[in-house]
């Protein structure tokens, strides 16, 4: 029997006994096209299935997340948002540092084009343990993500 990516999203649904979204978690790890777990909003399915999209992205290799990286930066826009953490975690683990860098620099850029505070305050997690890519950052945007650290009141939404 041949498990469609759809077949495999209904089993990732939280309402699912864990037994099915285990399986549905342990199938998708093995989907090279990741980009259908990445925030999918479809009928039937959408912030329901987002935690164990997460975990079947934290379980892919740099090279594979590498080209969606700007699309896992807007995971975490809130935290609150199922799976935002097991993003937050896998992502501090990339190992390419410039690559990550690039990425990570236009969208501080982004959420402060757009007044988001609380994005980049959740973008500060990732320079609190990590001096090398605080030290690639200008010192603008080290102001910019200092200010918006713990201030949550500093948005539009």
């Amino acid at each position: 029997m041949v498990v469609g990516i759809d077949d495999i999203m209904k089993m990732l649904d939280e309402n699912n006994v864990q037994e099915v979204q285990n399986k549905g978690v342990e199938l998708g790890k093995k989907i090279e096209a990741i980009n259908a777990f990445i925030l999918p909003l479809n009928k039937g399915y959408n912030t329901n299935v987002w935690k164990n999209c997460a975990k079947i992205l934290a379980s892919k290799s740099d090279e594979i997340l590498e080209p969606y990286l700007d699309y896992l930066l807007e995971w975490i826009e809130d935290i609150n948002w199922p799976g935002a953490l097991i993003i937050i975690e896998r992502l501090k683990q990339f190992s390419d540092i410039e690559k990550f860098y690039t990425v990570y620099e236009d969208t501080v850029k982004r959420a402060f084009g757009i007044n988001r505070g609380i994005w980049i305050a959740n973008l500060s997690k990732f320079i609190e343990d990590n001096e090398e890519l605080k030290n690639m950052l200008s010192e603008d945007l080290i102001r910019i993500i200092e200010a918006n650290k713990y201030d949550f009141s500093n948005n539009n939404e």
